[in-house]
């Protein structure tokens, strides 16, 4: 956790082997390199660590929404909340923990987790489509990489501090037509799966 946290602030390349030693509970580097063989593979385990303890509410989001306007619209509440809970730690470590990296295998690894999440978001509007909440003629992949770009941008409004104000009202200004306007009322309720210790520590405002 020490480690993916140091990720998360500092990205793959600021993070250097002192400080994941110290992160990691100032573990020697014969034992680093014992129980993770090299750098890359910390990172890995970090990644997979974010995904599953701080990017699962955004995850359960986009699965439980009644339909698929409900699900991208929870999808972008839930990322705005998660994108700000810290101020030490702002943005996505998915997108900025390896910006520029001259270590290519970190840059893939979080590519990888970013096609993930656009892989997921348009299983969620084809079965949309299936269950009739979305236009049989939807442009599946032009919609999903919209919303992804949009929570990209979002990501690094949170990095660059963008007041909040100006991200919600980006958030209401990119919301699924037919729920813009009217997210207050009619936000759906996240429920996390029990393994996903992630809780925001304050309610963003509404989108």
């Amino acid at each position: 956790r020490g480690a993916m946290e140091l990720f998360r602030k500092g990205g793959y390349d600021a993070s250097t082997l002192p400080e994941l030693q110290a992160a990691m509970g100032t573990i020697s580097p014969p034992s680093f390199y014992a129980a993770f063989g090299s750098k890359e593979k910390v990172f890995a385990d970090a990644a997979d660590l974010y995904r599953n303890e701080v990017a699962c509410g955004a995850a359960a989001a986009i699965e439980g929404g009644v339909t698929a306007k409900a699900s991208i619209e929870g999808l972008m509440r839930e990322s705005l909340k998660m994108f700000t809970d810290s101020p030490e730690r702002p943005g996505c470590m998915f997108l900025l923990g390896a910006v520029n990296s001259t270590n290519a295998a970190a840059e893939e690894m979080l590519r990888e987790k970013r096609r993930e999440a656009l892989d997921m978001m348009r299983k969620r509007i084809r079965r949309g489509i299936k269950d009739g909440d979305v236009p049989k003629t939807a442009d599946v992949d032009g919609i999903a990489a919209f919303y992804t770009a949009v929570l990209q941008g979002i990501a690094f409004s949170a990095r660059d501090r963008v007041p909040s104000g100006d991200r919600d009202r980006g958030c209401d200004c990119a919301a699924p037509r037919g729920s813009r306007g009217r997210c207050r009322a009619r936000a759906p309720t996240i429920r996390r799966p029990s393994t996903c210790p992630y809780r925001p520590r304050s309610r963003a405002r509404a989108c």
